[in-house]
């Protein structure tokens, strides 16, 4: 192996950085819903174009992951996510220059594409640098700063839009992603976990012929479903049509989902902190899964704040899927940690 050893103030260091890295995946996923009319302004798209421009970031994330996830097994975090963050960071740049929707959706596909390996390099830093009993806990505090950034990018960049024109905005988002490069560059290690004669498809071949590695993979997935339904999809339409809820109070209810993520990933990995068990919590939180997505199918007409409390476990017990991501790097060997975790959210994000 060449993992370089750390001390435990640089190895928390790293997993900040990373966690930034993480940040910024959110932030490019939604700067352009604070931009909009901007955007339709410049590139004359209708709700259709644009819709198109906002998803190939999706598409090029879901389908980078496993690719980045071999490149990182194979040549470490510091020289991928340096590239990675420079290709973002430059597309962005030039978004206010290019005129042709075309052009700005290969753009915002190769956004997507260079914040493949965000969350990657935050599940390997924990997986190299720390020790097994934190795993589980650093993992779900840093699902939650990935959750804070949404609320934190959209109530904080609304401002800066207010203030400022937009292209001036789109280059703060550029120079933070090079500044990101840069701390990427100048502080991981330019260690890798590989073997100098391991192939760059060896770890992810090692991830695939473990039947159990597709298991937890397909558990993952199936914990994440639920949430993302109502929270993503058809939680605003569900609730109002249902319950015969306002706006305003439908958004409470989804919020509900949300907050529940927030606190349950960091209660699942102190859990399991706990128990010393990963499966235990993972278990746990299926069953309140399965009792939560019944009360809301059969009992949301009771009230208002049962509602809440409900959506509040759909998001609390969900949360628990970030476990998921731990157990698939214990059960394949140190260099995959990568290639694992690639699998894992490509099952998700599918």
């Amino acid at each position: 192996m060449h993992t370089k050893e750390i001390s435990t103030k640089q190895a928390y260091g790293l997993w900040l950085i990373a966690s930034g890295l993480l940040f910024y995946e959110i932030l490019l996923r939604v700067f352009p819903n604070i931009i909009v009319k901007n955007l339709q302004a410049h590139f004359h798209l209708d709700a259709t174009g644009l819709g198109i421009f906002s998803a190939s970031f999706i598409l090029a994330y879901g389908i980078m992951q496993i690719p980045v996830g071999m490149l990182i097994d194979k040549y470490g975090i510091r020289l991928v996510l340096s590239l990675s963050m420079l290709i973002a960071s430059c597309n962005v740049f030039i978004l206010p220059y290019i005129h042709s929707i075309w052009a700005a959706r290969i753009a915002r596909f190769l956004m997507g594409a260079g914040c493949a390996g965000a969350f990657l390099a935050c599940m390997q830093v924990i997986r190299l640098y720390f020790p097994t009993h934190l795993r589980a806990i650093l993992t779900g505090v840093t699902v939650t700063i990935g959750a804070l950034a949404g609320f934190v990018c959209n109530a904080g960049l609304i401002w800066i839009i207010k203030l400022a024109d937009w292209q001036l905005f789109i280059w703060v988002i550029a120079a933070i992603g090079l500044g990101l490069m840069l701390l990427v560059w100048l502080f991981f290690p330019k260690y890798s976990v590989s073997t100098k004669k391991q192939s760059l498809v060896s770890g992810l071949l090692q991830v695939l012929s473990n039947p159990l590695a597709w298991f937890i993979g397909i558990i993952c997935a199936l914990m994440y479903l639920p949430y993302a339904m109502f929270n993503d999809l058809w939680g605003q339409s569900f609730f109002r049509v249902t319950d015969h809820l306002n706006v305003i109070q439908a958004g409470i209810v989804i919020s509900a989902i949300w907050l529940g993520w927030v606190i349950g990933a960091i209660f699942w990995g102190w859990l399991s902190f706990q128990l010393k068990s990963l499966l235990k919590p993972i278990v746990s939180s299926i069953f309140l899964q399965i009792l939560a997505l019944l009360s809301l199918l059969f009992l949301h007409k009771l009230s208002f704040y049962m509602d809440i409390v409900m959506a509040f476990s759909l998001g609390f017990s969900a949360s628990a899927m970030n476990l998921c991501y731990v157990f698939g790097q214990r059960i394949n060997p140190k260099q995959s940690a990568s290639s694992s975790t690639a699998m894992i959210n490509s099952l998700v994000t599918l």
